[in-house]
């Protein structure tokens, strides 16, 4: 494990919330914002309508940014 003095506290925030988000809210996150996969690809894969996939994605968004608030918190 590396240690957070020597990465910076904002990435040992995200890391530590990482772990907490459930399966389907990572590969949202991590499909949507690191892979740049397309909406419809996703949508697809989970098989749900993009309708769906949009609320699904601002669901994942919501408790992210809850969980960053709360360890910004601590």
């Amino acid at each position: 494990e590396i240690s957070c003095s020597l990465v910076g506290s904002e990435m040992c925030i995200r890391d530590s919330i990482w772990t907490q988000l459930d399966e389907r809210t990572r590969y949202l996150l991590e499909g949507h914002y690191i892979l740049n996969l397309p909406a419809a690809e996703m949508a697809r894969e989970l098989n749900v309508k993009p309708a769906s996939l949009r609320m699904a994605l601002t669901r994942a968004r919501k408790t992210a940014y809850q969980l960053l608030q709360d360890k910004s918190r601590q």
